[in-house]
Protein backbone atom coordinates (compact mmCIF):
# COMPACT_ATOMS: atom_id res chain seq x y z
CA UNK A 1 0.00 0.00 0.00
CA UNK A 2 1.22 3.51 -0.83
CA UNK A 3 0.57 6.21 1.76
CA UNK A 4 1.05 9.94 1.23
CA UNK A 5 1.59 11.97 4.43
CA UNK A 6 0.96 15.69 3.91
CA UNK A 7 2.67 18.01 6.38
CA UNK A 8 1.88 21.60 7.35
CA UNK A 9 5.53 22.22 8.27
CA UNK A 10 8.88 21.66 6.59
CA UNK A 11 9.62 17.97 7.19
CA UNK A 12 13.34 18.14 8.04
CA UNK A 13 13.14 21.16 10.37
CA UNK A 14 12.30 21.33 14.03
CA UNK A 15 11.77 18.57 16.53
CA UNK A 16 10.64 15.05 15.72
CA UNK A 17 6.91 15.12 15.91
CA UNK A 18 3.87 12.83 15.77
CA UNK A 19 3.73 12.91 11.97
CA UNK A 20 7.36 11.72 11.69
CA UNK A 21 6.74 8.87 14.13
CA UNK A 22 3.56 7.74 12.39
CA UNK A 23 5.08 7.98 8.90
CA UNK A 24 8.27 6.09 9.75
CA UNK A 25 6.28 3.57 11.79
CA UNK A 26 4.12 2.85 8.74
CA UNK A 27 7.24 2.58 6.58
CA UNK A 28 8.74 0.06 9.02
CA UNK A 29 5.58 -2.03 8.55
CA UNK A 30 6.54 -2.29 4.84
CA UNK A 31 4.17 0.34 3.51
CA UNK A 32 5.55 2.69 0.86
CA UNK A 33 5.37 6.06 2.57
CA UNK A 34 5.79 9.41 0.85
CA UNK A 35 5.82 12.75 2.67
CA UNK A 36 4.79 16.04 1.12
CA UNK A 37 5.79 19.29 2.83
CA UNK A 38 5.36 22.96 1.91
CA UNK A 39 9.03 23.24 0.93
CA UNK A 40 11.56 26.00 1.23
CA UNK A 41 12.87 28.76 -1.00
CA UNK A 42 16.07 27.11 -2.19
CA UNK A 43 16.66 25.54 -5.58
CA UNK A 44 14.36 25.03 -8.57
CA UNK A 45 11.57 22.53 -9.12
CA UNK A 46 10.98 19.66 -6.71
CA UNK A 47 13.31 17.56 -4.63
CA UNK A 48 12.77 13.87 -3.98
CA UNK A 49 14.91 12.30 -1.29
CA UNK A 50 14.90 9.31 1.04
CA UNK A 51 14.85 10.56 4.62
CA UNK A 52 14.69 9.29 8.20
CA UNK A 53 14.09 11.35 11.30
CA UNK A 54 13.95 8.68 14.00
CA UNK A 55 16.59 6.01 13.68
CA UNK A 56 18.70 4.15 11.18
CA UNK A 57 16.89 0.89 11.93
CA UNK A 58 13.65 2.11 10.37
CA UNK A 59 12.85 2.14 6.68
CA UNK A 60 13.17 5.56 5.06
CA UNK A 61 10.35 7.51 3.50
CA UNK A 62 10.40 9.48 0.26
CA UNK A 63 10.17 13.23 0.87
CA UNK A 64 8.64 15.37 -1.89
CA UNK A 65 9.48 19.02 -1.35
CA UNK A 66 9.32 22.06 -3.67
CA UNK A 67 12.30 24.29 -4.29
CA UNK A 68 11.08 27.66 -5.46
CA UNK A 69 14.15 29.82 -6.05
CA UNK A 70 17.64 28.90 -7.25
CA UNK A 71 19.50 31.47 -5.12
CA UNK A 72 18.88 34.76 -3.42
CA UNK A 73 20.98 37.71 -4.47
CA UNK A 74 20.51 41.46 -4.31
CA UNK A 75 18.56 41.76 -7.57
CA UNK A 76 16.28 38.88 -6.71
CA UNK A 77 15.59 39.94 -3.14
CA UNK A 78 12.47 41.91 -4.09
CA UNK A 79 11.25 39.05 -6.26
CA UNK A 80 11.75 36.52 -3.46
CA UNK A 81 8.70 37.74 -1.55
CA UNK A 82 6.56 37.51 -4.70
CA UNK A 83 7.81 34.00 -5.45
CA UNK A 84 7.18 32.86 -1.89
CA UNK A 85 3.68 34.33 -1.93
CA UNK A 86 3.02 32.76 -5.32
CA UNK A 87 3.42 29.34 -3.71
CA UNK A 88 0.10 30.05 -2.06
CA UNK A 89 -1.40 30.67 -5.51
CA UNK A 90 -4.06 28.04 -6.24
CA UNK A 91 -2.58 27.02 -9.60
CA UNK A 92 0.86 26.35 -8.07
CA UNK A 93 -0.62 24.45 -5.12
CA UNK A 94 -2.76 22.34 -7.47
CA UNK A 95 0.25 21.42 -9.65
CA UNK A 96 2.21 20.55 -6.54
CA UNK A 97 -0.56 18.29 -5.24
CA UNK A 98 -1.03 16.53 -8.60
CA UNK A 99 2.70 15.83 -8.82
CA UNK A 100 2.83 14.40 -5.30
CA UNK A 101 -0.22 12.19 -5.73
CA UNK A 102 0.84 10.90 -9.14
CA UNK A 103 4.42 10.27 -7.95
CA UNK A 104 3.33 8.38 -4.85
CA UNK A 105 0.47 6.56 -6.62
CA UNK A 106 -1.12 6.69 -3.16
CA UNK A 107 -3.92 4.48 -1.93
CA UNK A 108 -4.62 6.72 1.08
CA UNK A 109 -3.62 10.20 2.24
CA UNK A 110 -2.78 11.04 5.84
CA UNK A 111 -3.30 14.78 6.10
CA UNK A 112 -1.70 16.99 8.75
CA UNK A 113 -2.15 20.12 6.64
CA UNK A 114 -5.56 21.71 6.85
CA UNK A 115 -4.50 25.17 5.72
CA UNK A 116 -1.61 25.18 3.26
CA UNK A 117 -2.46 22.17 1.10
CA UNK A 118 -5.68 20.80 2.62
CA UNK A 119 -8.29 22.11 0.15
CA UNK A 120 -6.25 21.08 -2.90
CA UNK A 121 -5.40 17.65 -1.48
CA UNK A 122 -9.00 16.89 -0.53
CA UNK A 123 -10.42 18.15 -3.85
CA UNK A 124 -7.98 16.11 -5.91
CA UNK A 125 -8.35 13.03 -3.67
CA UNK A 126 -12.13 13.12 -3.85
CA UNK A 127 -12.01 13.48 -7.64
CA UNK A 128 -9.82 10.34 -7.88
CA UNK A 129 -11.48 8.29 -5.13
CA UNK A 130 -8.53 8.40 -2.70
CA UNK A 131 -9.57 8.35 0.98
CA UNK A 132 -8.22 11.14 3.19
CA UNK A 133 -7.56 10.71 6.92
CA UNK A 134 -7.03 13.97 8.79
CA UNK A 135 -5.01 13.99 12.03
CA UNK A 136 -5.86 17.10 14.00
CA UNK A 137 -3.37 18.25 16.62
CA UNK A 138 -4.10 21.98 16.82
CA UNK A 139 -6.45 24.79 15.87
CA UNK A 140 -4.39 25.68 12.85
CA UNK A 141 -5.84 29.11 12.18
CA UNK A 142 -4.47 30.29 15.56
CA UNK A 143 -0.93 29.77 14.28
CA UNK A 144 -1.17 32.55 11.68
CA UNK A 145 0.06 36.01 12.76
CA UNK A 146 -2.61 38.46 11.51
CA UNK A 147 -6.39 38.50 11.77
CA UNK A 148 -6.78 38.45 7.98
CA UNK A 149 -4.49 35.42 7.67
CA UNK A 150 -6.36 33.70 10.52
CA UNK A 151 -9.70 34.25 8.77
CA UNK A 152 -8.31 32.91 5.49
CA UNK A 153 -6.80 29.93 7.32
CA UNK A 154 -10.10 29.21 9.08
CA UNK A 155 -11.91 29.27 5.74
CA UNK A 156 -9.36 26.85 4.22
CA UNK A 157 -9.74 24.58 7.25
CA UNK A 158 -13.54 24.61 6.80
CA UNK A 159 -13.20 23.64 3.12
CA UNK A 160 -10.75 20.86 4.02
CA UNK A 161 -12.74 19.39 6.92
CA UNK A 162 -15.93 19.12 4.85
CA UNK A 163 -14.13 16.81 2.40
CA UNK A 164 -12.15 14.45 4.64
CA UNK A 165 -13.20 10.82 5.04
CA UNK A 166 -11.93 10.20 8.58
CA UNK A 167 -11.07 12.79 11.23
CA UNK A 168 -8.82 11.90 14.17
CA UNK A 169 -8.81 14.51 16.94
CA UNK A 170 -6.16 14.72 19.64
CA UNK A 171 -8.58 15.88 22.35
CA UNK A 172 -12.37 16.14 22.87
CA UNK A 173 -12.13 19.93 22.39
CA UNK A 174 -10.40 19.44 19.03
CA UNK A 175 -13.18 17.00 18.12
CA UNK A 176 -15.76 19.76 18.77
CA UNK A 177 -13.62 22.19 16.79
CA UNK A 178 -13.50 19.83 13.78
CA UNK A 179 -17.27 19.37 13.90
CA UNK A 180 -17.86 23.14 14.17
CA UNK A 181 -15.74 23.67 11.05
CA UNK A 182 -17.63 21.10 9.00
CA UNK A 183 -16.12 17.67 9.61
Amino acid sequence: MNILVVSESVWMRGVIYDLHIVAEGLASMNYNVYALDPGEIIGDGFEFQKVKRLSESRKSIILISPRLLDRVNIRRFRKMKKIFNSFFNRKIRSQYVKLAISTSNCDVILLYSGVRLGPEITRYARKHGIPVVFRNVDKLYNLWPTTIQQLMAMYREHVTYKRIDIALALTPNYRKYLIELGS
